[in-house]
């Protein structure tokens, strides 16, 4: 606005009123080129696989396996409880 003599705020929103245009006609791209910038929300499983923590346990005379302080009782994907034996490794092979 230097540059063009502009002094007064009458006079800066009259050239920022052209200026824009100018720019519109310089910089806009037509609306049907444009893509989406969004990436696609990943899966469930997708989800669970970035956010897993991968922790090798021992299961407890309680059949059951400790984290944090915490006591877990391993599950399969539908909710059944999962039976491993005492001193098993949570990877080894369950009792259903």
């Amino acid at each position: 606005m230097r540059l063009e003599e502009v002094l007064t705020i009458e006079g800066a929103n009259e050239f920022l009123n052209s200026y824009i245009k100018e720019f519109d006609v310089q910089f806009t791209l037509p609306i049907s080129s444009t893509k989406t910038v969004f990436e696609k929300q990943p899966s469930i499983e997708k989800t669970n696989q970035i956010l897993v923590v991968i922790a090798e346990r021992k299961i407890d005379a309680g059949r059951c396996i400790q984290f944090e302080n915490k006591y877990y009782i391993p599950v399969t994907g539908n909710n059944t409880d999962v039976y491993f034996e005492k001193g098993d490794d949570s990877s080894s092979d369950p009792i259903i």
